[in-house]
C-alpha cells in the first residue's frame, strides 16, 4: 500500500504558501454590478443556454446550488461536433479487478432534496453570475494554471512507470481549509501523456474553488484537457467533453462530512481508468461509474505516461509574496497521528493492460519550489 503524508509536510520543503489577494479584473464594472456589450451579453446567453439543458426534474439544494435532472440523450456533451451520432455507453466493456475499501462515507448533500430519476443525470446549474466570475466568457470553466505573475504549485507523489499503465485509483481524504479569493486548492488523481502528440491530461477529487463555484465549500472536481491546459477542456460538465451516465453523482457536489484535526477521516474512492474496447477513459467515485471521456475529445491518449497523486494550489502572488491560501490540511505533524492530523491519498494503484490493479513499486515524490 503506498500511504501519502501530508502534502504540505512535503510542501515543507518549499515553503508554506502565502499569496496576496487579487482582484479578479472584469471590465465595465460599476458599483460592484457587471455591464456587457450587446455582442457579449448575447454571447453569454448564449453560452447559458447551451449548458443549462431542460429539466426533467429540477432539485434545489439546501447550500445554494440548483440541480437539473436533464435527459441523458440531451447533455450539454453530446452538443461537441465530433460527438454529433455518439452512442452512449452505460458501462464499461469490462469490470476492472478491484476492491472497494470505503471507510466511513458521506451523503451527497443535495439528494437530501430530491434524487434525480432514471434516464437522466444530475447537473449543477450554471448562472450568469457563475459565468461573470471568469477572467472572460471565453475562460468560463477553464483552469487558471498561470496566476498574475505567481504559479501553480504542487506536492505529491509519482509512480516511476515501466511500462506505460492505463488508469489509477486512490482514496482521498477530504478538507476544507483557507482559500483567498481567485485561487484555487486541489487534491486529486491525475493520470496524463506528452509523448508524440498527446498533451492530455484528466483531474479527478476534491477541490475548493471560489471563482469556479462562488463558494470555499469542498466539491468533488473532475478536469480533462488535450492540450496541456491551454484551448480545450474544462472542469466538470462546464464544456463538451464528459459523458455522464450516473444519475447518482453530481460532479460539482459539495462534499460533506469532512475531516478533522486528530478525529474521523473521511475518504472519497476515485479512480479514472482506460477502456481500450470502448475508446474511453471511465471516472468511478464511490463504487459508481459516473461518467466516461470519449477518444474523439484527445489525441493519442490511450495510455498513461504521467501518473500524480497529490496537491496543488494557484498561488496568485503579489510583489513575490505569498498569501494564506494552505495546502493539505493546513498543519505539519511527525509520524505520530499522521493520518488523523494530515492530507492524503491511501491505497493508491496502478491499472495494467488487462485491467488489474496493482501497486507500483517505485515511487519519488514531487514538489515546487
Amino acid at each position: 500500500m503506498i500511504t501519502m503524508a501530508d502534502f504540505n509536510g512535503l510542501v515543507n520543503i518549499r515553503k508554506n504558501i502565502n499569496l496576496l489577494f487579487i482582484l479578479l479584473a472584469l471590465t465595465n464594472e460599476v458599483v460592484g454590478e457587471i455591464t456587457l456589450s450587446d455582442q457579449k451579453e448575447i454571447q453569454l446567453n448564449e453560452l447559458l443556454k447551451n449548458l443549462n439543458k431542460p429539466a426533467v426534474k429540477i432539485i434545489k439544494s439546501g447550500y445554494g446550488d440548483t440541480v437539473d435532472c436533464v435527459d441523458i440523450h440531451n447533455q450539454p456533451t453530446l452538443d461537441h461536433p465530433l460527438l454529433k451520432n455518439h452512442t452512449i455507453q452505460m458501462e464499461p466493456s469490462f469490470a476492472p479487478k478491484w476492491e472497494d475499501t470505503l471507510k466511513p462515507t458521506f451523503d451527497w448533500i443535495w439528494q437530501t432534496s430530491g434524487s434525480c430519476p432514471e434516464g437522466t443525470v444530475p447537473i449543477r446549474r450554471i448562472s450568469r453570475d457563475d459565468i461573470l466570475r471568469a477572467n472572460s466568457i471565453e475562460s468560463f470553466g477553464k483552469k487558471d494554471v498561470l496566476g498574475a505573475d505567481g504559479s501553480v504549485e504542487t506536492a505529491g507523489l509519482k509512480p516511476l512507470i515501466n511500462p506505460a499503465s492505463y488508469g489509477t485509483k486512490g482514496a482521498i481524504n477530504v478538507w476544507n481549509v483557507h482559500v483567498e479569493p481567485g485561487e484555487w486548492i486541489q487534491s486529486a488523481l491525475t493520470v496524463g501523456n506528452t509523448k508524440g502528440e498527446s498533451h492530455s491530461y484528466i483531474e479527478a477529487g476534491w477541490s475548493i474553488h471560489p471563482v469556479v463555484f462562488g463558494d470555499t465549500k469542498t466539491r468533488l472536481y473532475a478536469y480533462w484537457t488535450g492540450d496541456g491546459y491551454h484551448k480545450t477542456g474544462c472542469y466538470n460538465i462546464m464544456c463538451s467533453g464528459f459523458v455522464q451516465v450516473s444519475n447518482r453523482t453530481m460532479l460539482g457536489s459539495f462534499l460533506q462530512p469532512l475531516s478533522s484535526l486528530g478525529g474521523q477521516q473521511y475518504e472519497i474512492e476515485v479512480s479514472v481508468f482506460r477502456d481500450k474496447k470502448q475508446s474511453s477513459w471511465w471516472l468511478r467515485v464511490q463504487g459508481d461509474n459516473v461518467g466516461y471521456w470519449p477518444d474523439s475529445i484527445f489525441r493519442g491518449f490511450t495510455n498513461c505516461s504521467i501518473v500524480n497523486w497529490g496537491g496543488a494550489v494557484l498561488d496568485k502572488r503579489s510583489g513575490r509574496k505569498h498569501n494564506n491560501t494552505q495546502m493539505g490540511s493546513r498543519k505539519n505533524h511527525t509520524r505520530s497521528g499522521l493520518f488523523k492530523r494530515t492530507a492524503y491519498i491511501s491505497r493508491a494503484e496502478l491499472m495494467d493492460e488487462i485491467g488489474a490493479f496493482f501497486t507500483p513499486t517505485s515511487v519519488e515524490p514531487y514538489y515546487s519550489n
